[in-house]
């Protein structure tokens, strides 16, 4: 079934300071330990848009952010993996 096309329009107005959060986290099972590294920066912001020409008007949440995450290094038990450099 074709559900037509839509016309959409948003935009995102960033606001305030950047904030970046890094952290690393280790998950751990009876076989395994695994370390995971996280970096994401973000800060606040005004979003506006609409479809097929609704105004859907100014957001009162936004933000606009960038994040990324990864494992460090898989280890078996009783290894100690290194530590992420963050």
């Amino acid at each position: 079934m074709d559900a037509g096309t839509a016309t959409v329009h948003a935009a995102w107005t960033g606001a305030g300071e950047l904030m970046r959060v890094s952290e690393a986290f280790r998950a751990t099972a009876k076989t395994f330990t695994e370390v995971f590294r996280l970096q994401e920066t973000f800060r606040d912001a005004t979003a506006t848009g609409g479809m097929n020409g609704t105004d859907f008007g100014t957001s009162q949440f936004a933000d606009i952010f960038n994040a990324s995450s990864a494992p460090v290094e898989p280890a078996t038990r009783g290894e100690v993996p290194s530590q992420p450099r963050l």
